[in-house]
């Protein structure tokens, strides 16, 4: 299942074999509650296991995410002290959020 937070920006995966993602989403919901928001959305995850297309060589299933941040410099509407994509360290998810990649 997927699961919404008012105190997370994207759906996060709650897995319940997955002691990990047990307390995750457990700390979650206790974020959001201490926040003074008494609501989550709780889904469905699509597709479902069968359906997924990512194997490993022994036919096991995985979920998979692509995430794409798209940049145009062109327009004239971007925020000022932005650095075009070339100039800027590369961005990584942790967590849900972004962070700059140093090497």
């Amino acid at each position: 299942m997927f699961y919404r937070v008012p105190v997370e920006l994207k759906p996060t995966a709650a897995d319940f074999r997955s002691i990990v993602l047990v307390n995750l989403f457990a700390k979650h919901i206790r974020q959001t509650h201490a926040a003074g928001h008494g609501q989550f959305t709780v889904t469905e995850m699509l597709p479902d296991l069968d359906q997924l297309w990512l194997t490993d060589r022994e036919g096991r299933r995985y979920s998979s995410e692509l995430r794409i941040i798209a940049y145009d410099s062109m327009t004239e509407d971007h925020p000022s002290g932005h650095q075009p994509p070339e100039q800027r360290p590369p961005l990584v998810f942790v967590h849900g959020k972004p962070s700059e990649l140093r090497l």
